[in-house]
């Protein structure tokens, strides 16, 4: 179809197996990603990884690792939403994400969703 680029996504690649988003594990999602990059040929692909499937810096470094093992051009690591402490989110970061979210329907913003 003449794509320059392909991206995964967590929420179609969990409910193609019946699960909801957030539910799948790094082997499941990489072995999916594996298959999308064999079939894409040239084509680079990147993958949403959730939060890298961890909270800890040591093994957010095996997955991308093992990402970069079976040949994805990128990824989407979103470690924001799930801890408000994330180690991997620089505070300057973290405090412009929570500045920017719309107010909460109960009135004033919320401090993490």
């Amino acid at each position: 179809m003449g794509f320059q680029a392909l991206a995964t996504t967590s929420s179609g690649f969990a409910a193609s197996l019946g699960r909801l988003d957030g539910s799948t594990m790094d082997d499941e999602a990489l072995a999916n990603a594996a298959v999308i990059v064999k079939a894409a040929g040239a084509v680079p692909v990147s993958a949403d990884l959730e939060n890298g499937f961890t909270d800890e810096p040591d093994k957010l470094r095996v997955t991308l690792l093992n990402a970069l093992g079976v040949g994805l051009s990128g990824c989407f690591h979103r470690g924001l939403h799930r801890r408000p402490d994330d180690p991997l989110i620089r505070p300057e970061v973290r405090r412009r994400a929570v500045e920017r979210r719309p107010p909460s329907p109960t009135g004033g913003r919320p401090a993490w969703c």
